[in-house]
C-alpha cells in the first residue's frame, strides 16, 4: 500500500488466463442505507408478476435457483413470443443523497432475440420509460436487442450469458421526490426457426433449454454511498499497461463483502448471526491444506484452524470466547479465498 494505491504482484501468466483478487477495505464513509429490499423468502413480496401484451408464462417465485437463501423470482426463455413484467406492488418515493436500484440476477438466453431491460413509471404504472444504460453505474446492459423482441428501437438489454450471478446498480437520482414504480420487463421474440439451407439468408431462432431464462433475487432501493474513480491498472515487464475503472460500494445489508465465488463453492456459513459455535459448509474442486480463520473489520486475525480440505467439507468453528460485533470469516484454499460476513452476538 502506498497513499491511495494498492499493488499486488501477479507472477507470470499465460494468455487467456485469468486471476481473481479480493480484498476488503474499510472507509470513514457512513455506509449505504437500505430504503426498500425484498430477498423473497418471506412468503410476501415487494414484487409481483404482471403480464404486458404476450405470453403463456409468467414471472414467478422459484427455489430451484438463488443468489442467498432458497427464492428468486425466474421466468423462462420461451419457444413463443412473450413480453412479461415483474412490478413493484406499490410505489415508493425516491428519496436520498444518490437513490439507487440494486439486484442480483443470473440470466441464460438467446442472445440478441431474447432479453430483459428494466423500466420506471412516474404515473402509478400508466406508462413506463426505459431506464437507459447510461443510467447504470454498474452492471450494464450487454448489448442492444432485437427490434422484434419488445417492438422498440435502438434498445440495449441483458442478453446471452451472464456467467453466474451479477449484481447492477442503476441511478435513480432523476426521479428524486417522485413516487415511482419499478418494472422489469422480459421479452422473447417469436417461435423457433430451424436452419434451412435454402434460406442462407434466414434469422435462426433456437429452441432454449429448460430453466433457461432471467433470475431476479436480493432487490433494494438504498441510498447508495460509493467511491468513484477508481481504476485498476495491469503492467507488464515490458511495459504494456491494460486500465479499467469501476465503483467501489459501501456496503448495505445486501451488498455485503460475500461475493460470488461463494455461491460456486456452495458456500454457507450458519447460523449467521450466531452465539457459541457457527458451521462452514463448502465444496472444492481440490483436496489438500488450508485454513478456517476469522478477521476482525481492522484486519485483525482472531481465529485461525489449519484443516483439510476435501471435495464437500463441514466444519465447526468454536466462537463462544469472541466479543459481538462483525467479522469476515474466511476459508483459504489453494486457488481461493472464500469470505463471509459474520455477525456474532455473545
Amino acid at each position: 500500500v502506498s497513499g491511495n494505491t494498492i499493488s499486488f504482484s501477479l507472477g507470470t501468466m499465460d494468455s487467456q488466463a485469468e486471476q481473481q483478487i479480493k480484498y476488503v477495505l474499510k472507509t470513514n464513509t457512513e455506509e449505504s442505507i437500505s430504503l426498500v429490499k425484498d430477498d423473497f423468502e418471506l412468503g410476501t413480496s415487494e414484487l409481483i408478476g404482471f403480464p404486458i401484451k404476450l405470453g403463456d408464462v409468467e414471472w414467478r417465485l422459484t427455489d430451484f435457483d438463488a443468489f442467498r437463501g432458497e427464492n428468486s423470482y425466474f421466468i423462462p426463455n420461451d419457444t413463443t413470443e412473450l413480453d412479461q413484467g415483474l412490478i413493484t406492488a406499490q410505489a415508493f418515493r425516491v428519496v436520498g443523497d444518490k437513490p439507487t436500484l440494486s439486484f442480483r440476477h443470473k440470466y441464460n438466453t438467446e442472445f440478441v432475440f431474447d432479453g430483459g431491460i428494466v423500466e420506471i413509471s412516474t404515473n402509478n404504472g400508466s406508462s413506463f420509460e426505459y431506464l437507459a444504460n447510461d443510467l447504470f453505474l454498474k452492471g450494464g446492459y450487454d448489448t442492444e436487442l432485437d427490434f422484434f423482441t419488445f417492438g422498440l428501437p435502438n434498445t440495449a438489454g441483458f442478453t446471452g450469458k451472464s456467467g453466474g450471478w451479477k449484481i447492477s446498480y442503476i441511478d435513480l437520482s432523476d426521479y428524486l421526490g417522485q413516487e415511482v414504480l419499478i418494472r422489469f420487463r422480459f421479452g422473447c421474440d417469436d417461435a423457433p426457426v430451424q436452419f434451412d439451407p435454402d434460406r442462407d439468408t434466414q434469422r435462426l431462432n433456437t429452441i432454449p433449454t429448460p430453466f433457461t431464462g432471467w433470475y431476479i433475487d436480493n432487490f433494494e432501493i438504498v441510498d447508495l454511498t460509493f467511491l468513484d474513480g477508481n481504476n485498476a491498472i495491469v503492467t507488464t515487464n515490458e511495459g504494456d499497461q491494460a486500465e479499467a475503472g469501476d465503483i467501489t460500494v459501501v456496503n448495505s445489508e445486501f451488498t455485503t463483502p460475500t461475493n460470488e465465488v461463494a455461491i460456486e463453492h456452495d458456500f454457507v456459513v450458519f447460523p449467521n448471526p450466531t452465539q457459541d459455535r457457527v458451521y462452514v459448509n463448502f465444496t472444492a474442486d481440490r483436496v489438500g491444506q488450508g485454513k478456517l480463520q476469522l478477521i476482525d473489520l481492522t484486519g485483525k486475525l482472531v481465529l485461525s484452524d489449519h484443516i483439510s480440505i476435501r471435495e464437500t467439507n463441514s466444519h465447526i468453528m468454536n466462537v463462544k470466547q469472541i466479543p459481538s460485533g462483525a467479522y469476515l470469516l474466511q476459508v483459504i484454499l489453494e486457488d481461493n479465498i472464500l469470505t463471509e460476513k459474520l455477525i456474532i452476538e455473545n
